[in-house]
């Protein structure tokens, strides 16, 4: 199945993208809050490897989230 981009009034006006940047933002909130993950960190899983596994996240959600390379 080949999909298009339909050329509308939010593609055109990049709102798409704010959109979509908040949706993301909106689910690492969800997946991986920031009080959760610090606490994880502290008690000795420092490991983005192994803090992915304990979120059920991806390394590389889990990296963008900590702004660390993956």
């Amino acid at each position: 199945m080949v999909r298009t981009v339909s050329d509308d009034g939010i593609y055109r006006s990049g709102l798409s993208n704010t959109v979509e940047t908040r949706a993301n933002q909106y689910a690492a909130d969800v997946l991986m809050p920031w009080d959760l993950v610090n606490l994880t960190i502290r008690e000795g899983v420092d490991d983005i490897k192994d803090l992915a596994k304990t979120f059920n996240v991806s390394g590389s959600a889990m990296s963008l989230r900590l702004g660390m390379p993956y």
